[in-house]
């Protein structure tokens, strides 16, 4: 009867997880680890529940006792670096996405957030090849591209930043951050024309916040 057991009060926490019934949800996957402290799926949703209430401390704890209870866990690695990387531990973060892409190569958001992440940790050249396969996987995507656009930018390679916020562009011209940064990047340049042509083209498309001249 122990798996039946564990399986539905594991079941039932999702459901109430679902509800927003938190306190409920953690009650059950508490009780299905007092049966089975082993059961993965329970720490992985207990997890889950602990960054719905904010609680990323708790999360973290909760999806690094998955992996460590089975490392192919991809689910709980990819979590763990999203609630590092909401949590400012961007070492940690790029440790979790990278276990994660050791078993999935080509997962897409594991490599944004790995480069998003090395951004954020000061590295921004490390993000440049996650984020080039991010974009290879994805190429009508114009996130990866306009990821690359801000890595090229905070290394001061423009000449590729540029090239990357256009490709954007062309992906989604309606890509307000990217005509933001060309126009943030031509307005340093001293080409004033090209700028304001840029923001008002945000402007355009809803960026109430664009800079207009």
């Amino acid at each position: 009867l122990k798996p039946d057991y564990t399986e539905a009060m594991n079941n039932q926490g999702v459901s109430f997880d679902s509800d927003s019934r938190f306190e409920s949800a953690i009650s059950c996957f508490e009780r299905a680890l007092q049966i089975d402290p082993d059961y993965v799926n329970a720490w992985y949703n207990l997890g889950n529940v602990y960054v719905h209430q904010r609680k990323l401390e708790l999360a973290i704890q909760a999806y690094q006792t998955c992996v460590n209870l089975d490392w192919s866990c991809g689910r709980a690695w990819y979590s763990l670096g999203n609630t590092n990387l909401n949590s400012g531990n961007y070492e940690e973060a790029i440790h979790a996405y990278g276990q994660l892409l050791q078993q999935e190569p080509d997962h897409y958001k594991a490599l944004i957030k790995l480069g998003n992440a090395q951004s954020k940790s000061g590295n921004s050249r490390a993000a440049i090849e996650p984020l080039k396969a991010a974009s290879n996987l994805e190429p009508e995507n114009a996130k990866p591209h306009y990821q690359l656009g801000v890595a090229y930018t905070d290394i001061e390679n423009i000449s590729e930043a540029i090239q990357a916020y256009k490709t954007a562009l062309v992906i989604n011209g309606k890509h307000t951050k990217s005509y933001n940064k060309l126009g943030a990047i031509f307005e340093r340049e001293g080409q004033l024309a090209k700028a304001t042509g840029y923001f008002k083209q945000s402007a355009f498309w809803g960026d109430v916040s664009a800079k207009q001249w």
